[in-house]
C-alpha cells in the first residue's frame, strides 16, 4: 500500500470509530433513560402498595 492509500484508510477508519461513538453514546442515552424509567415505575408501583395497605388498615379500624 501506498502513504496515500494508508492515510485514506486510516482517515476512514477515524470517521467509522466516531461514528460508533455515536451510536454508543445513543445507546448509552437509551439505557439510562430507560433505567430511570423503571426506577420511576417500580417507586410509584411501591408507593402504590405502600397507600394500599394503609387503606386496608383505615378501612379494618
Amino acid at each position: 500500500m501506498t502513504r496515500r492509500q494508508l492515510r485514506r484508510e486510516i482517515k476512514e477508519l477515524k470517521e467509522r470509530v466516531a461514528q460508533l461513538e455515536n451510536k454508543y453514546l445513543d445507546l448509552y442515552g437509551q439505557v439510562i433513560l430507560l433505567k430511570s424509567e423503571f426506577e420511576e415505575a417500580i417507586m410509584e408501583g411501591a408507593n402504590y402498595t405502600i397507600a394500599e395497605r394503609k387503606l386496608r388498615r383505615l378501612t379494618r379500624s
